[in-house]
């Protein structure tokens, strides 16, 4: 939260379109999705997009 805080502040915008991620760390993506829903309930993103994930 503090990175993307820290972001936008410094792009003097309340929120970012699209974060694009990639999340190719199996036993991590859980938390790394976890904390991109929280971002996107924070209203911090707007939409998420994901490359190199694992099914």
């Amino acid at each position: 939260m503090q990175q993307i805080d820290h972001s936008l502040d410094c792009l003097t915008v309340d929120y970012v379109v699209l974060n694009q991620s990639t999340l190719g760390i199996p036993h991590i993506i859980e938390v790394n999705v976890d904390a991109l829903h929280n971002l996107v309930k924070a209203g911090k993103v707007r939409y998420l997009g994901a490359s190199a994930m694992y099914a």
